[in-house]
């Protein structure tokens, strides 16, 4: 992702939160995957495996931003649809990762 974007920045700084379940409550919607500032990522226990969310979430921790320009679809991780399931949590219960634990993320 960082070649892609052309943009560096150490891997270990991310917060990496693991949420339960398919989907969770943001404050955009229902998601499987969301970045908070400063670098927070939080996936859906279900999704992750899913290389192009997890990625899709890095990017914006490499941009430091929620939008999402046109180098999201360069990179070939474009938003993906929002979760349409017509509900969400009240509160999202997330695990935090031990930052010990080995990632593994194919870097593209």
């Amino acid at each position: 992702m960082e070649t892609c974007a052309e943009i560096t920045a150490p891997l270990d700084r991310v917060e990496w939160y693991e949420v339960p379940g398919d989907q969770f409550a943001t404050p955009g919607g229902p998601r499987w995957g969301w970045w908070e500032p400063p670098h927070s990522i939080f996936i859906a226990t279900t999704h992750l495996s899913d290389e192009q969310l997890v990625e899709h979430e890095m990017l914006h921790d490499l941009l430091q931003t929620g939008a999402h320009p046109v180098v999201f679809e360069t990179c070939g991780v474009q938003e993906s649809e929002t979760v349409t399931a017509g509900r969400g949590l009240l509160r999202v219960d997330a695990q935090r990762n031990d930052r010990r634990a080995p990632v593994q993320v194919q870097h593209r």
